[in-house]
């Protein structure tokens, strides 16, 4: 029930991302992946509060978007 709250929530920050010429860091699609290859509770031991892990997979997101958005460097 809650990815049915979710998701609209997600479409609506794509479409302001396009309609601002924002960059757009796909937390969502980049964490699922993550939780499916090693395990949620490994990103989210309560499923929302990222763990040392999660935060690390965020930063590793978000460099990964600014950099494909020519905005930053693929080193740090």
């Amino acid at each position: 029930a809650w990815r049915e709250d979710l998701d609209p929530k997600i479409d609506v920050v794509r479409r302001l991302a396009v309609a601002y010429d924002a960059v757009l860091v796909a937390a969502d699609a980049g964490l699922a992946r993550s939780a499916a290859a090693i395990g949620g509770t490994v990103i989210a031991l309560d499923g929302v509060h990222p763990t040392s892990v999660g935060h690390e997979l965020l930063a590793s997101l978000w460099l990964d978007a600014v950099t494909d958005a020519g905005l930053g460097t693929s080193s740090p």
